[in-house]
């Protein structure tokens, strides 16, 4: 997207359900394309069989999944999945910190408190994870785990308490 932006060309990124592909536009000329699997050109039936293949669901052709994305949704979409890849690599700090750049990025957003609380639980930060876990309980106050996360508050405090 860099490259045909420098280039002088119109070039957007599209996010698709489970898929990043990005759109070429022209004036008389308008292609889909997948820039993960060889720049392969796509038709917009294309792009909707493509979405249904990365989500496994059966997805209704819908033109708005083909809007146009700004740049930090695009940045956005990148930390979650990097979120996602140190999670299931079980990168514990890796995963924290991109934390950190999401809750920078949208601080209103409580799952991302919850999460980076428990990585800090597993880091022995406790003093943070119990700071995390408290916002997570204030800007998700009737969340089905709230009772969870207290019990959790309180486990917490107690092993505070004792390195204190």
């Amino acid at each position: 997207m860099e490259i045909a932006r420098r280039l002088g060309r119109r070039l957007s990124g599209i996010g698709l359900p489970g898929h990043f592909i990005v759109a070429f536009n022209e004036p008389d000329f308008r292609a889909y394309v997948d820039p993960f699997h060889k720049g392969n050109i796509l038709s917009e039936a294309d792009c909707f069989e493509l979405a249904r293949q990365a989500t496994g669901m059966p997805l209704a052709d819908d033109p708005s999944m083909l809007s146009a994305v700004s740049a930090r949704q695009i940045c956005l979409r990148m930390l979650n999945n990097l979120r996602a890849t140190y999670f299931q690599r079980r990168q514990i700090t890796k995963a924290a910190a991109v934390l950190d750049l999401l809750i920078e990025a949208v601080p209103s957003s409580a799952e991302e408190y919850k999460q980076r609380g428990i990585c800090l639980t597993q880091l022995e930060r406790f003093a943070e994870a119990e700071s995390d876990l408290q916002m997570y309980v204030r800007l998700a106050p009737g969340a089905e785990d709230t009772a969870h996360v207290a019990t959790e508050l309180k486990r917490i405090r107690r092993i505070i308490d004792l390195q204190s």
